[in-house]
């Protein structure tokens, strides 16, 4: 005997989609309380208030964007619409064939497409015109009110609630920054500094250009000259200059209480009379005639070379 089926109320058929979620008592007693039918594990123990709304609606997203209408319109319509233009593009028919025989239908349906191909040509042209004028209106309209909200801020006087708040500024302040009290510039002080730092341009360049012409005796400006500067520096085939070591030509490195020590009274001598040579000959005096300069100082001070007059000892 097969098992019977299961009868299904009518009162099953009633309840609610969420009501068949929530978890059965496990115990249906008359003093069984609420709290008991679900357990401690479940997120419904605990009775939290639900809001009529549980969740926000979605805002849904626009897939897409019309495309900003082509300038069909030329530039000297101004805005407005050719209809002259418009008409003389979407000519309509003036005679129009009886059609006969088995083309009657195919006829007609040519003629239906050609009218909607100009109701459409219109319609569009039309619209595009539209939108081309709204978009014109809607950007001077936000631009006008972007200028208005903007001059309405400039203008706006200060609120009390910042003046209750500002810092205390002086009145000298305030003209200074507000450009009041500043001196006003003349042109003759601006004319009197350009034109000393143009004399001081001209004096450095002129000088720079004296120094030029005397370390110019220097200069190689031919072949022999170089030949005789490289068998100078390299020697010759015969005789080559052959140096061991850097030191060998450059001599050996100051040591470090070389470089620390006190400058003496003689280099202080020879730099003083360096520039008194320079500012009587009007440039810079080169490597070679400093040293007969060194040479001359010793020859008039051979014994005690400049040092006995500026030693401790000496009266």
């Amino acid at each position: 005997m097969p098992p019977p089926r299961l009868r299904v109320t009518s009162s099953a058929l009633k309840r609610c989609h969420q009501c068949q979620f929530q978890p059965q008592p496990a115990r249906l007693f008359t003093t069984s309380t609420h709290r008991r039918a679900v357990g401690p594990e479940s997120p419904r123990f605990l009775d939290i208030p639900q809001p009529p709304q549980t969740t926000a609606r979605p805002t849904k997203r626009i897939r897409g964007f019309l495309p900003p209408p082509r300038n069909i319109f030329p530039d000297g319509a101004k805005g407005k619409l050719d209809t002259v233009a418009l008409a003389a593009r979407t000519p309509k028919s003036r005679t129009r064939a009886q059609p006969r025989g088995e083309e009657v239908g195919r006829i007609a349906w040519k003629h239906r497409m050609a009218e909607r191909r100009r109701r459409n040509l219109q319609e569009g042209y039309t619209e595009l015109h539209r939108r081309a004028q709204k978009t014109v209106q809607d950007h001077f309209q936000r631009s006008n009110k972007i200028q208005a909200k903007n001059r309405a801020l400039a203008s706006a006087s200060e609120r009390q609630d910042e003046k209750l708040t500002n810092v205390t500024v002086p009145r000298a302040l305030i003209e200074i920054l507000l450009k009041k009290g500043l001196p006003e510039r003349t042109r003759g002080g601006s004319a009197r500094k350009y034109q000393q730092k143009m004399e001081a341009k001209a004096d450095q360049r002129r000088d720079q250009l004296h120094t030029l012409y005397l370390l110019a005796r220097s200069f190689i400006t031919d072949k022999s000259e170089l030949s005789a500067a490289v068998e100078e520096a390299f020697g010759t085939e015969t005789h080559p200059k052959v140096s061991r070591t850097m030191f060998d030509e450059q001599g050996v490195p100051h040591e470090t209480q070389q470089l620390l020590k006190v400058e003496r009274a003689k280099d202080r001598a020879q730099r003083r009379i360096k520039r008194i040579a320079e500012a009587l000959t009007g440039g810079k005096i080169p490597m070679k005639i400093e040293q007969r300069l060194d040479k001359k100082e010793m020859m008039l001070d051979p014994d005690t070379h400049l040092m006995s007059k500026y030693s401790p000892g000496s009266g």
